[in-house]
C-alpha cells in the first residue's frame, strides 16, 4: 500500500479580458492566486497462487486533483475544477526460470474504473498485458494497454511501451544503459508517478502520440557501502525535447535484490519546446523503502 500527496501555489490570469475594452480601461486582465492539491492512494494484495505458479492479486486505487482560485469579487475569483478516478481490478502473473539465470514473466491486469469531476466522466473497463524478460544484466519489459469499454461516447485510450536496459542498475557498480519508447496512453494510472504529464487530462490518446527516453549512468563504490551513480538522459516526444544530468546516491544492493532502503537523487533538466522556448527544472528526489522489494519507478 502507498500514498502520494501534493500541493502547489501559483497565479491565474484571465487573458480573454484583454479584448474587453471596459476591463482594459479599469486596469487590464484579471489575475488571481491559484492553488493545486492532489492525492493518490493505492493498495495491492496477492490472494492466491494457482495452476502451478500463477500469482493472483487484487488492486484498488483512488486518485484526485483539484484547482481553485482565490476568493474575491472578480470573474476569475472563486473558480474550482477537480477530477477524480476510482479503479479496482484483478492482476495475474507467472514466472519461469531458464538455465543460466534467464527469467520470463508474462502478466495481465483487468480493471474497472470510474472517472468523475470536470474531466472525462463515466465507467470503463481496462485491459493490460505484457511480459518481463531478464538474462544476466539485460532486462526488457513490454506492455500493451487498452480501454476496451467506456460509457462516454467516442472516448478511447490505448498504448504500448517497451523498456530495455543493460547493466547493473542503480544498486551495483558499473555501466547501465536504458531505452524506453512509448506510444499512446501506455501507463494508465502510473502517469501520476511520471515527472510530467504529456497531454491534457481527459483527451483521447492516439498511437501516433509517441515518445522515447534514453538514459546512461555509471555507479562507483564509496566507503560505508554507499554507491554514487551519475547519469545523463535524453527524451523526445509530444512537441518537446528533454536533457537531464544528475546523480543518485544509495546503498549497495549486496546481491539481495531488495534494493537500497534509502536513495537520494538530484538532477537538472532543460526542456526545449517546438516554438523554441526553454523550461528549466531542478529536482531533488528521496525514496525510503520500509521492508520488502522496492517498487519500480517509471522513468
Amino acid at each position: 500500500m502507498w500514498a502520494l500527496g501534493g500541493m502547489g501555489r501559483g497565479a491565474a490570469e484571465n487573458v480573454g479580458l484583454a479584448a474587453d475594452a471596459g476591463a482594459v480601461a479599469e486596469g487590464g486582465p484579471e489575475t488571481s492566486g491559484l492553488g493545486l492539491s492532489l492525492g493518490l492512494v493505492e493498495a495491492r494484495r496477492e490472494v492466491a497462487v494457482v495452476a502451478g505458479g500463477v500469482r493472483l492479486g487484487l488492486r484498488g486505487e483512488l486518485s484526485w486533483a483539484e484547482l481553485k482560485t482565490d476568493a474575491g469579487g472578480e470573474t476569475l475569483h472563486a473558480l474550482e475544477a477537480g477530477v477524480r478516478r476510482t479503479r479496482a481490478g484483478l492482476e495475474a502473473s507467472r514466472e519461469w526460470s531458464r538455465p543460466g539465470g534467464a527469467r520470463v514473466e508474462p502478466f495481465g491486469r483487468l480493471s474497472v474504473r470510474q472517472d468523475g469531476g470536470a474531466g472525462q466522466t463515466g465507467v470503463g473497463l481496462e485491459v493490460e498485458s505484457g511480459a518481463r524478460l531478464s538474462a544476466g544484466s539485460v532486462r526488457m519489459e513490454a506492455l500493451g494497454r487498452m480501454l476496451t469499454l467506456h460509457s462516454a461516447a467516442d472516448y478511447a485510450e490505448r498504448g504500448g511501451s517497451v523498456t530495455l536496459s543493460v547493466g547493473e542498475g542503480a544498486q551495483r557498480p558499473g555501466l547501465t544503459l536504458s531505452l524506453a519508447p512509448r506510444w499512446g496512453a501506455a501507463q494508465g494510472a502510473d502517469l501520476l508517478w511520471q515527472e510530467q504529464l504529456h497531454r491534457p487530462f481527459g483527451t483521447a490518446s492516439r498511437l501516433e502520440d509517441r515518445s522515447v527516453d534514453a538514459r546512461v549512468s555509471y555507479g562507483w563504490r564509496l566507503p560505508q557501502r554507499l554507491l554514487v551513480a551519475p547519469f545523463g538522459g535524453y527524451g523526445t516526444g509530444w512537441g518537446r525535447r528533454r536533457l537531464q544530468l544528475g546523480a543518485t546516491l544509495g546503498a549497495l544492493d549486496g546481491g539481495t535484490g531488495a534494493g537500497s532502503p534509502l536513495q537520494v537523487e538530484v538532477s537538472g533538466e532543460r526542456h526545449l519546446r517546438q516554438e523554441g522556448a526553454a523550461d528549466h527544472r531542478v529536482t531533488l528526489l528521496g525514496v525510503v523503502v520500509f521492508g520488502g522489494r522496492a517498487a519500480a519507478r517509471p522513468r
